[in-house]
Order: structure tokens, then C-alpha cells, then sequence
């Protein structure tokens, strides 16, 4: 009967140490479930690079690039569906001359005019009012004058009329006397119309049109 005792414990022995033994294996046997568990914690939603704010929101809205001034030349005429215009000669003085007529305003004291002149085209259908065009005049990179377009006989271009215009500005002598460089940059929407002010003050870029006409001052 002890005998049969001891048989009987010893079996229950040996199958719980099997039991054992195989539960050990099968944790060897699926290392997955460890890197499994450490690939998910690398993922987006445990601090990944969406996570941590690093890349930018695709849905954020970039603001629009600045309209840029097309380049023209001397003596090129520009022609758009409404006005054709070409500027060719610079000048300056205490008022404009044309013919037995002059053109003067009040100047700023120090200051001449100094102007591109050059013929405009008007080819809408009614009066287009020159007075809403913009002009700078930049001398060197460096010395900036805003400025208007003038012309003779009041300030609209009638309709098919070639109308002698001079983009000018009240500027020092020695801005110009020894300049190396002159850009005149020249801005005005479809039609000649009035300027958007609700845009704030007036630049270039904020005009339908701009021009930029770079001069070498020092060519002969």
C-alpha cells in the first residue's frame, strides 16, 4: 500500500513538473509579444512627431506670397487689354516743359522733379483717371521717393488718345547728381480705378499692375 503511495506521488510529481516546463517554452516561443508591445509605444499616438507638434498641420492655412514687379525695359512698350504705354527718356528740373506749355506744382523746397516720361494709350471706352496711379523712384537700392503720374491738360487719359505722361517725384539734387542706378516702379489696377484703401497704405504688390524700370545711370 506505501508502495503504491510513493507511485502515485511520484506521478503527480513528474506531471507537475511537466506543466511547468511547457509553460516556460511557450513563453520563449512568442518573443513577438514583447516587441509587439514595444513597436505600438513608438507609434503616432505615444509621442510621435504628430504628437509632439513638430511637423507643421497640413490643414494650417500659409499665407500667400507677395505679387511680384514685372520687370520691362526702356523704351518696351507694355500692352495689357486697356492701356498700352512706353517709357523712354529721364529727366529733371524746377517744372516740365512741353512745347510752349509747363507743368509745375507745388515741389517740396530742396527738391526738383525728376520724371521718366514716356506716351500712354488709353484703350478702354471712358476717360481713365491717371491721378489713382502709384510711382516710386528708387536711386542706388537705397533712396526711395514716392511719386504720381502727370500730364498735361488735367489728369484723365481719354479714351484712344496718345497722351505724353511723366512718372515723377519730388527729389534732392544730390539723391540723382552722382546716382549709379535709377528704378521706377509705376502701380495701377484694371482700369485706373481708384485705389482699395481698406487694403491699408498703398504698395506696389497691392495694385492689379506693377512695373519696374531699372536705368544704368552711368551709361552714356
Amino acid at each position: 500500500m506505501k508502495k503504491l503511495f510513493a507511485l502515485t506521488l511520484a506521478a503527480a510529481l513528474a506531471l507537475s513538473l511537466t506543466a511547468c516546463g511547457g509553460g516556460s517554452d511557450s513563453s520563449k516561443s512568442n518573443p513577438g509579444s514583447n516587441s509587439n508591445s514595444g513597436s505600438s509605444s513608438e507609434g503616432p499616438s505615444a509621442g510621435g512627431s504628430n504628437a509632439g507638434g513638430s511637423e507643421a498641420d497640413p490643414d494650417a492655412s500659409e499665407p500667400e506670397p507677395a505679387a511680384q514687379l514685372t520687370a520691362a525695359n526702356i523704351g518696351e512698350k507694355v500692352s495689357l487689354d486697356f492701356v498700352e504705354f512706353t517709357l523712354d527718356d529721364f529727366g529733371h528740373g524746377e517744372n516740365i516743359k512741353e512745347g510752349g506749355s509747363t507743368l509745375s506744382w507745388g515741389i517740396a523746397d530742396g527738391c526738383e522733379a525728376y520724371w521718366l516720361h514716356g506716351t500712354l494709350t488709353n484703350l478702354g471706352g471712358e476717360a481713365a483717371d491717371l491721378n489713382n496711379a502709384y510711382v516710386k523712384i528708387i536711386f542706388d537700392d537705397t533712396y526711395t521717393y514716392e511719386g504720381s503720374v502727370m500730364m498735361f491738360g488735367g489728369r484723365d487719359a481719354a479714351p484712344l488718345a496718345d497722351t505724353s505722361i511723366y512718372l515723377c517725384a519730388d527729389v534732392p539734387p544730390k539723391a540723382f547728381e552722382n546716382a549709379q542706378k535709377v528704378v521706377v516702379q509705376l502701380g495701377f489696377n484694371e482700369g485706373f480705378a481708384e485705389y482699395d484703401w481698406s487694403k491699408g497704405d498703398r504698395t506696389m504688390e497691392a495694385f492689379d499692375y506693377a512695373y519696374e524700370f531699372v536705368h544704368d545711370a552711368t551709361a552714356a
